[in-house]
């Protein structure tokens, strides 16, 4: 049987308003609510493989930006490290969330996962398709 490679791509998320009541962005005149972002690679690597666009002032983001092809058994046997970010600017960052989401073959014959929980992000939405 062939290893099939799937394009994955984080879909969205929803962000807690506050992380721990403090409002995500401060700064007088500010939006208080984040700027996120979000990174992905499999289970096992050290760097991301890439980033989403950052999406302003939004706890609902929907990014649905795609980072590549990955190999099903590395997904299965790795998992997918997703790391999600409030942009500050000038590459200063606060992390939402950051989890690693196990991958089933069930999850990619159904064409997306969902992670309950990501730190302070919940609902974490990858999908999966042929590239």
């Amino acid at each position: 049987v062939a290893d099939l490679a799937w394009k994955v791509t984080i879909v969205s998320a929803v962000i807690a308003p506050t992380k721990a009541g403090t409002p995500w962005d401060q700064a007088l005149f500010a939006d208080p609510r984040p700027d996120p972002y979000a990174g992905l690679a499999l289970g096992n690597d050290t760097f991301l493989d890439g980033l989403s666009p950052t999406i302003d002032n939004t706890e609902t983001p929907n990014w649905n930006h795609s980072f590549g092809n990955y190999l099903e058994s590395e997904l299965i046997a790795q998992g997918l490290l997703v790391n999600i970010r409030d942009s500050d600017g000038l590459g200063v960052f606060e992390t939402i969330g950051a989890c690693t989401i196990t991958i089933t073959s069930q999850d990619i014959a159904a064409g997306f996962v969902i992670r309950p929980t990501c730190g302070y992000a919940s609902n974490v939405r990858i999908s999966f398709s042929s590239p």
